[in-house]
């Protein structure tokens, strides 16, 4: 017997939940286009976007959740660290495993903590995070690297990919995007 509910949650959102003994529970939440917090505008991931981040859900893994996807930190500003681990701590999914400063020291947390994702700044001392993505995705090739960066250059994005990045984003770009991402990379 599969159990269906609709539900409006607040003005244009809505959730729908659908179930069924034995089975995974599928959750769809729907909000309004325009996202706002604090009275300030933030990006709306396109369509194009929507559609190539969706994903199968999460396993669920039979005991208290769903499968946790480990992210590991890798940007030489503190406060970016800081900041995204705050962010993604919000999250029930995922669990910030490490922070690193540097290139050097993200790939030598990679192989001490085995996270699932590294979001890899591209510019940092050491060994930056092209050849900082280059050794881990050598050594560890189920891990999955974003790189992220505050330039929007081809070459930069290219370069990453290159190395073996799954995705690049830059830190312009909207949270829910990064999130996204995050999901649609975890194996």
């Amino acid at each position: 017997m599969t159990a269906q509910s609709r539900r409006q949650i607040g003005p244009g959102d809505r959730l729908e939940l659908e179930s069924a003994p034995g089975k995974r529970t599928l959750a769809n939440l729907g909000v309004p286009t325009s996202l706002t917090r604090g009275g300030a505008a933030f990006d709306e991931p396109s369509r194009d976007h929507r559609e190539a981040m969706r994903t199968e859900p999460l396993e669920h893994d039979g005991g208290n959740g769903y499968r946790t996807i480990r992210v590991l930190l890798a940007d030489d500003h503190r406060i970016v660290r800081e900041g995204l681990a705050t962010m993604l701590m919000e999250e029930d999914d995922i669990q910030v495993v490490g922070q690193a400063a540097d290139g050097q020291e993200a790939i030598e947390l990679a192989v001490k903590t085995r996270p699932d994702v590294v979001l890899m700044d591209v510019t940092m001392p050491r060994v930056n995070g092209i050849e900082a993505t280059r050794q881990i995705t050598r050594e560890m090739p189920r891990v999955r690297v974003i790189g992220l960066s505050m330039h929007d250059k081809k070459d930069l994005a290219q370069a990453m990919h290159d190395a073996g990045a799954a995705a690049y984003l830059t830190k312009t770009g909207c949270c829910e995007i990064l999130i996204d991402t995050i999901r649609s990379q975890a194996t």
